[in-house]
């Protein structure tokens, strides 16, 4: 990633003054680049990089009003400025990988702790690949801990503070959660074909004793219920007759682990 010093020394004049300050700020800024590179802690490198991109961003105007000459030492330094900005670019993408990696680290061992606000905390500063990603992994039908990792992950988008994430995560969850409850067989064998009105789900959480007693309804096929003496606060469950643009209308919470939702389309 590192760039040869190859700058060529020009005779100061009247004619050179403006290349000669341009050839020494973009030598400047290689040379913190340098130093970058050997630098072996992310959380200053980060700091850095972002000053350096900013002071490289500035000097850009000075570049393009020198390039206007044409002169061919100008097209030169222009190369050569180009080069730095590619290099820069590269290192912050590399740093971020590195970063978000450690963070996926971070909120599998918040969220297998079910510290799920300090997970969100963390995901909040991570890429939206990143935290997709984390999601999947997280989150695959082969764990035999996928409901417990189900209501630690809905609670753990919930406190994300950018809503538009929220509600793409809400939907990647969604969406795996159809495939899941499936395979698993968590929906009760008694629910009625697809032309039926109404469909009953097990809770995995609930003792036959407990009774839900509200429901919050989210975007989409999936009904949210809180209910008492859970570990869980939340859990969701997904239809098995409505396709993702459905919604829930109402639902008839029964004693026990049954829930009875009734829904349109």
């Amino acid at each position: 990633m590192s760039m040869p010093s190859a700058f060529k020394q020009f005779q100061p004049n009247p004619d050179n003054q403006e290349i000669i300050h341009l050839q020494a700020n973009i030598a400047s800024l290689e040379q913190r680049l340098n130093e970058l590179q050997k630098c072996g802690s992310q959380s200053n490198v980060a700091g850095q990089i972002a000053s350096l991109q900013t002071d490289i961003n500035n000097l850009q105007q000075e570049v393009d009003n020198t390039a206007k000459s044409n002169r061919q030492e100008v097209k030169v330094l222009l190369g050569q400025f180009n080069d730095l900005k590619s290099s820069v670019t590269e290192m912050k993408n590399d740093l971020l990988q590195k970063i978000d990696s450690d963070n996926i680290n971070k909120c599998f061992t918040h969220l297998d702790g079910h510290r799920v606000h300090t997970a969100a905390e963390i995901a909040d500063k991570m890429t939206t690949d990143s935290v997709t990603q984390l999601i999947k992994d997280y989150y695959s039908p082969d764990n035999k801990r996928q409901e417990d990792k189900r209501g630690d992950l809905i609670e753990f988008i919930s406190y994300m503070k950018d809503g538009s994430r929220r509600k793409l995560f809400k939907s990647l969850l969604a969406s795996r959660n159809i495939d899941e409850t499936k395979s698993t067989k968590m929906i009760d064998q008694r629910v009625a074909v697809s032309n039926k009105k109404t469909a009953s789900f097990k809770c995995p959480h609930c003792l036959k004793e407990n009774v839900y007693k509200t429901a919050a309804y989210s975007e989409g096929y999936l009904v949210t219920c809180c209910y008492d003496s859970c570990k869980r606060k939340f859990h969701q469950v997904a239809c098995p007759h409505c396709s993702g643009s459905n919604t829930w209308e109402n639902a008839n919470y029964k004693q026990g682990s049954v829930v009875a939702g009734a829904y349109e389309n």
